[in-house]
């Protein structure tokens, strides 16, 4: 268990949270365990979100002009802390993983070849 999460001082005093200069929240909305409420958990680190513009090359005789194609946006990476306690954040992520559609291998040779999708 975390150490913010346990009560060092008297029983009727709230929970004691570390002195930090900045606290971060991840909230994903309709993942509750009641219908149509949202998570939150702390973020310890996330990268900003960046995109890449790709380019078309087009030769007009001795010339190379450029010209922007599609956007594509970059992954990010989030580092959560689990402050313990319920809901535990490892256990509903892996839920929502499973729920997309993975199914993690139970054995060295995989014989379900099924796959995420969109459509569950």
């Amino acid at each position: 268990m975390a150490f913010w999460s346990t009560n060092f001082g008297e029983s009727d005093t709230p929970l004691k949270d570390p002195k930090r200069a900045f606290r971060f929240t991840i909230t994903i909305d309709g993942i509750d365990s009641q219908q149509g409420g949202s998570l939150m958990w702390y973020a310890k680190s996330v990268t900003k979100p960046t995109f890449t513009v790709s380019e078309t090359e087009h030769k007009y005789l001795n010339h190379t002009f450029y010209y922007p194609n599609a956007v594509t946006w970059n992954a990010i990476d989030i580092t959560m802390v689990d402050p313990g306690g319920d809901p535990d954040s490892a256990a509903t992520l892996a839920g929502i993983v499973s729920a997309a559609g993975y199914t993690p291998p139970t054995k060295a040779t995989n014989d379900d070849m099924t796959s995420m999708s969109k459509a569950k």
